[in-house]
């Protein structure tokens, strides 16, 4: 986006409206200054001359300096040679005998055109006045035009940083979200392996519960955002395929029944909560386990609410994946930073987790 300063190739269109720029503005401002109704000959030279001064300062500024100097981390450099431009360039315009000097005389210009009267000895203050009046649109041509294109770098290059953070962002999603998806995959595959040991006849339910869940997370989870129905889908696929492990039934209760489920929402950030929940409750002590999922929403918030159960003995459960808290912790920090609350209370016989994100 802003290679062509660090490459040297600049549009001609964009030296070009430099030029203009600059040299209409000094126009402006010697217009005002110099009272140029009483002695229009020596502001159209001044001003012809001060174009051509203008034109060497920005193309030499352009090409040369700022890319070579500035943008080559050479500042001190930069400005040396810049004060070093303005004063060679004064001397060129300037010089007596030049063929501009001749080619801007009186009769080059028109009859009508006053001639300029001849010099008479100038004092130091006089002489000084002029000199500024001569170097005042180069500086301003340099100094304005140097800012101009700085400015410009600084933006497309916060622009362009932007974009890369951006993809960042997307890359790193994208990564966490796929960490999901093999936890789970583990965790599902032991449960259908279970059922399958067993013969039992629940085995193709669970695998056409199993078959939707990665539907959804294969060809749908790939979008920034999905209805919040979408979400409830899974996660009663999930709580069914979790069920399906104790013919007796399990002391699981979900209540998605005040969720408004057009709600639009990032996917797959409820499960890890949910697999963690089934994970360490030992749910399947029937008399002490247990589960209860609430998903709700309001006008401002998508509120999810997982109490499970503490055994009192610690459950030796497998050690592969542990990955998905922290991964919904890094995911929430990137889809939603500063606009979820993520409250976790261990207690000594339960666990509970509260998390809210704003929608």
């Amino acid at each position: 986006m802003y290679h062509f300063y660090l490459m040297k190739e600049i549009p001609l269109s964009k030296v070009i409206a430099q030029i203009l720029i600059w040299f209409f503005v000094w126009l402006l401002v010697s217009f005002l200054v110099n009272n140029a109704m009483e002695a229009p000959y020596r502001f159209i030279q001044q001003g012809l001359l001060s174009l051509i001064g203008i034109v060497l300062i920005i193309c030499v500024n352009m090409y040369g300096l700022l890319p070579k100097l500035y943008f080559g981390q050479r500042t001190l450099f930069f400005i040396v040679a810049g004060v070093v431009l303005i004063y060679l360039t004064r001397e060129l315009i300037y010089l007596d005998g030049s063929p501009w000097k001749a080619w801007l005389s009186p009769g080059k210009l028109g009859s009508k055109l006053p001639a300029k009267p001849p010099e008479k000895r100038m004092n130091i203050i006089i002489e000084t006045t002029r000199y500024l009046n001569q170097i005042m649109p180069l500086l301003i041509a340099f100094l304005g035009n140097s800012l101009w294109i700085i400015a410009e770098y600084g933006r497309l290059k916060e622009k362009e940083l932007a974009a890369i953070a951006k993809e960042k962002l997307e890359a790193d999603i994208k990564f966490l979200k796929f960490q999901v998806n093999p936890h789970f995959l583990f965790n599902a595959l032991n449960n259908i392996y279970s059922l399958s040991v067993l013969k039992s006849e629940k085995t193709p339910e669970s695998l056409l519960s199993l078959s939707q869940m990665l539907r959804y997370m294969l060809y749908e989870s790939d979008f920034e955002k999905v209805t919040l129905q979408k979400e409830i889908d899974y996660i009663q696929h999930f709580v069914s395929l979790q069920l399906l492990k104790d013919s007796r039934g399990l002391n699981i209760e979900l209540d998605t029944s005040q969720a408004n489920p057009e709600v639009l929402i990032s996917p797959l950030l409820f499960i890890p909560f949910l697999e963690n929940a089934f994970k360490h409750s030992h749910v399947e002590d029937l008399d002490t386990g247990f589960i209860r999922i609430n998903l709700q929403t309001n006008t401002e918030k998508v509120i999810l609410e997982i109490t499970n159960s503490v055994p009192q003995k610690t459950i030796n459960k497998d050690t592969v994946g542990g990955i998905g808290l922290e991964n919904v912790k890094n995911r929430l920090e990137l889809l939603y930073p500063g606009s979820y609350d993520l409250n976790v209370q261990k207690r000594e016989d339960t666990y509970s987790v509260n998390l809210s994100i704003e929608v």
